[in-house]
């Protein structure tokens, strides 16, 4: 049936609920550890408003030049039937037939101006034959105009009606999820939400949502400033459970909307647990760092402390350490730590009754101090033997474990100037660090001064200007001494940290750093270290010192530290005069050749010919030869110059006439000759 004939019901009134999308993480750091609501509210219409129906019939032969005219959503859109159409708005013109109308629909449909806002389909009733536009957004704008053309509303076999009018959706001012946030108070179990929870944030908030009804929301930053440390005690030797930077919590929500607000039906949502801590900028990024999927291993035996770095660290005598572990696992109880001590001859002794057994709750977190001296453990080394390392890791009363063995090697080096700090890492647990370079010692004082005017007749004690808030704060700057590269990179946690201290032999001062800066290596250093400056995070009015019970506190004998005068200003010298003044003439091209010079071997030590030699074997080629000179004991004949066999020239002439003689057998004519008679 035709939609302008029969008609569509109007539009529908949306659910009014709220769905939670994500939730965060069960077990989470503040700081971009997972800690994000999504919620779709699909309450954002109070009506979604109506699509508009339309339709054009045919009834009869559609003529060239017939033109439709449609006008909606403050645009016209006319189009002209043609016997041979060309162009893109002009459709062929026919008989109006069922046929016909067919041929029609690939036309409306592909043409961008109906197809962009219309749902073109194809309907017939009877002899009726039409062509159904089905608006794809509802409001108003999409109510049709029809706007006639040439013909003559008599002669016209087409008719263009609407069967169902848009309206507009009824958005809801201002429409959003209200959430409140529930925090455990600490000291408490977080077993009753009455009682042991309290609203923050300054109540609740209303979060409006997108267009597509969605509200965010990151609880990170909210609950960070509502955590704190857990400062442990350095001296103390059992497990501290935390209080202040573990805290669950809970939040309430439901649909919001109007001026003022009015907050509709309110559900809460499960018991989560926030942990004080936070990621680096590359772990938080995308979904976030997963605290669960950092922490836990393959089994229980293998989960993780909150302990950055190696699992196997140094330990002096008197060095304090910790362990905290986060119960990510269901409840244990009677759970202690395991110490296994392994001495010099390779003999080991475990204990487990150091420290009191804890019940091991889900998400409870619980920090162990196990350091040498807060374990008592060089109570616990038999006699003749040292100890060489420690472990420790969590284990149940019926012996099975729950954490990872970490290891502690003693040194027992004497390490000068050794200073031991302890800080809040990034995960949230107190971590520590030694440093025994060299440091110096800065005070610094603070104060304020004003002038007054002085009294006719003022004492000589009185002063003009007086001070006032007069204060001192101790600053230091410290070396770390020469240590591991992975040591030294760890120590960027320390850096960060918002709580750090000082570990004195009986008491721990909080310290600040002062530096915005920190050389730490260059691409090539084989020894690596740090400097640092750091200042106590106190200041003082008035000085107060321990002075000794008893006896004399000057020392018998007192000697001046040192005569106090003032040194003669030193003449600075603009002319060495140590410098000889052969050195003052070289120049660059003196001391080149000198270099080449110093680099050509020794002719002494090589076996060179020398000029003695020389003179014995050669003549010099200035020298003339003169035989008849220079020979002594001169011969006299072939015999005595041994030339027997060499012939005289005469002796050699004829001795060729002879040979030339018998060789040939002619006598030789001369082919010419000076007398008149021819020679015979």
């Amino acid at each position: 049936m035709l939609s302008l004939i029969t008609g569509v019901p109007g539009g529908n009134f949306a659910t009014m609920s709220v769905t939670l999308v994500q939730a965060p993480d069960t077990y989470a750091l503040t700081k971009g550890g997972r800690m994000r609501y999504v919620f779709s509210g699909q309450g954002r219409f109070e009506t979604t408003g109506t699509k508009a129906v339309a339709g054009i019939i045919f009834y009869g032969p559609i003529v060239d030049g017939e033109t439709i005219g449609l006008r909606w959503n403050g645009k016209t859109t006319s189009v002209t039937a043609r016997t041979n159409p060309t162009r893109p708005d002009e459709f062929p013109a026919g008989d109006g037939s069922a046929a016909y109308v067919d041929s029609l629909l690939p036309f409306f449909r592909g043409l961008y101006a109906f197809r962009k806002d219309w749902v073109v389909t194809r309907e017939s009733a009877g002899n009726l034959h039409g062509i159904t536009l089905t608006a794809r957004r509802p409001g108003k704008a999409y109510n049709l105009t029809y706007i006639p053309g040439k013909t003559p509303e008599l002669e016209r076999k087409y008719t263009v009606g609407q069967s169902v009018m848009g309206t507009d959706a009824l958005v809801r001012d201002r429409y959003g999820i209200y959430l409140e946030v529930y925090l455990q108070k600490p000291g408490t179990t977080g077993a009753d939400r009455d009682l042991d929870y309290e609203l923050i944030g300054d109540g609740g908030s209303h979060i409006e949502c997108d267009a597509d009804g969605v509200a965010k929301y990151d609880l990170g930053d909210l609950l960070h400033s509502y955590l704190s440390a857990d400062v442990p005690d350095f001296q103390g030797q059992g497990g501290q459970v935390a209080q202040q930077s573990a805290r669950q919590y809970y939040v309430a929500y439901g649909e919001a909307w109007g001026q003022p607000i009015t907050v509709q039906q309110v559900v809460e949502d499960q018991t989560r647990h926030a942990y004080l801590g936070g990621a680096d900028w590359e772990r938080r990024a995308d979904t976030g760092y997963n605290l669960t999927t950092a922490l836990l291993g393959a089994d229980a035996g293998a989960d993780k402390s909150l302990l950055m770095g190696s699992p196997a660290r140094i330990a002096r005598l008197d060095e304090a350490h910790f362990l905290t572990f986060i119960n990510l696992r269901e409840q244990a109880s009677s759970v202690k730590l395991e110490i296994r001590m392994t001495f010099d001859d390779d003999s080991t002794h475990v204990r487990t009754g150091i420290q009191a057994a804890i019940d091991y709750q889900p998400g409870t977190k619980v920090a162990f101090p196990v350091g040498i001296a807060q374990l008592n453990l060089r109570e616990q080394v038999p006699a003749g033997k040292f100890l060489r390392e420690y472990s420790c890791r969590l284990v149940t009363l019926a012996g099975g474990y729950l954490s990872r063995a970490y290891r502690y090697v003693v040194d027992y080096d004497n390490r000068p100037y050794r200073r031991q700090f302890s800080y809040l890492n990034s995960l949230g647990a107190f971590d520590s660090i030694m440093t025994w370079g060299k440091g110096s010692y800065e005070l610094q004082l603070f104060y304020e001064q004003a002038e007054r005017v002085m009294p006719a007749g003022y004492e000589p004690t009185a002063a003009q200007f007086v001070q006032y808030n007069l204060s001192r704060q101790q600053a230091v700057e410290v070396a770390s001494g020469w240590q591991p590269l992975p040591e030294l990179q760890r120590w960027d946690d320390f850096y960060c940290s918002a709580v750090r201290f000082q570990v004195l032999a009986d008491r721990v001062l909080a310290i600040g750093l002062t530096n915005k800066q920190i050389r730490q290596q260059r691409d090539g250093d084989t020894q690596f270290a740090h400097v640092f400056s750091y200042v106590y995070q106190h200041r003082d009015e008035f000085y107060t010192d321990d002075f000794p019970e008893g006896g004399e506190t000057l020392p018998p004998v007192q000697a001046p530290a040192g005569s106090v005068y003032v040194l003669p200003p030193l003449p600075v010298f603009t002319r060495d005069p140590t410098v000889p003044q052969a050195a003052r003439d070289l120049t660059t091209p003196l001391l080149d050749k000198l270099k080449i010079v110093a680099e050509r071997p020794n002719p002494e030590t090589l076996g060179f010919l020398k000029q003695p030699a020389a003179d014995a074997l050669y003549r010099r080629d200035d020298e003339k030869i003169s035989y008849r000179d220079d020979l002594i004991d001169k011969p006299t004949t072939r015999e005595e110059s041994g030339l027997t066999d060499v012939y005289t020239i005469p002796e050699a002439i004829q001795m060729t006439n002879l040979i030339l003689k018998n060789t040939v057998g002619v006598h030789p004519i001369l082919s010419s000759w000076t007398d008149e008679v021819e020679p015979a």
